[in-house]
């Protein structure tokens, strides 16, 4: 893993990958971050999210295949910065 994270959420991809994304730091702020992680192999940085988030919610839209993309959806949570939390009433759509 490239952060240290927590809170963040975790999805399956049908490429065996999984999609970390999101979550607080270990400062306590939430992260703008996402890595993919596969059994064996090096953790991946997977672009840069929209707007940092934790305790949200994240599912995959499907897509991969031959086309090697996979679309995951992200909504929800909050945005926090030196003890100040923010609801994030919005979500993106992730292509990593």
């Amino acid at each position: 893993m490239f952060a240290s994270r927590r809170d963040h959420c975790a999805v399956a991809l049908s490429s065996g990958e999984v999609l970390l994304f999101g979550g607080f730091g270990p400062d306590g702020n939430a992260l703008a971050t996402a890595e993919l992680d596969a059994p064996g192999v090096t953790s991946a940085q997977a672009g840069v999210p929209l707007k940092p988030r934790a305790l949200h919610a994240c599912t995959s839209l499907g897509g991969g295949g031959a086309s090697g993309w996979e679309a995951v959806l992200v909504v929800g949570g909050v945005d926090a910065r030196d003890g100040l939390w923010t609801s994030q009433p919005s979500g993106e759509v992730y292509t990593p």
